[in-house]
């Protein structure tokens, strides 16, 4: 029997073919949908932007910037108040009275961190320290002699438990050992007589 030889080419278009049609169809309609996409977005910016019929066009306003004071028109009548009142009270008991006030800043005036507000009369608070200096000084002077007679005492104090105290302890020694003895001599003369 003869062998019938088939190229390869045909052997390949004799097998059965799969449906290409299956997957070509849905790549072809993404495509599709795609180009819907984008034409419809394409459109709807031309229309935004100034495709329609109606022009409207877009001016600002420019103005050179000048350096002039400030003014402000109030058209209403009463009275104007801050909205952030800050209130300042003397907080520092005084114990010579009433002090005059020298000096106050005008009322409105602004007024930064560190700013000095009013000036009082300070000569009775200079008097009062100056007093206080005066008796700080002579309390001083009072420790000072204090300490004199603390270091006097205490010298005493070891003069007296180093000489004197041991002087007279070792006298009154003596004594009692003396009155003993004579305590035991009578006793012996007693008991012989």
């Amino acid at each position: 029997m003869a062998e019938l030889l088939i190229p390869r080419r045909m052997n390949s278009a004799i097998q059965p073919t799969r449906r290409r049609s299956d997957r070509g169809g849905l790549a072809v309609g993404a495509i599709v949908v795609v180009l819907v996409l984008l034409v419809a977005v394409g459109g709807g910016i031309w229309y935004y932007v100034g495709g329609s019929g109606s022009k409207t066009s877009f001016n600002p306003l420019f103005a050179m910037a000048e350096i002039k004071p400030f003014e402000a028109k109030v058209l209403e009548q009463g009275q104007v108040e801050s909205s952030e009142n800050v209130e300042f009270r003397c907080e520092i008991k005084s114990r010579y009275g009433e002090t005059r006030v020298i000096e106050v800043i005008p009322e409105g005036s602004f007024v930064n961190p560190g700013d000095i507000l009013i000036t009082l009369d300070k000569s009775r608070l200079e008097e009062a320290r100056e007093a206080q200096e005066i008796a700080v000084a002579n309390a001083e002077k009072l420790v000072q002699q204090a300490n004199g007679k603390l270091q006097a005492a205490e010298i005493a104090k070891v003069e007296y438990l180093e000489g004197k105290y041991e002087e007279t302890k070792a006298t009154i020694l003596n004594e009692i050992f003396v009155a003993e003895e004579e305590l035991r001599k009578a006793e012996e003369y007693a008991r012989f007589s």
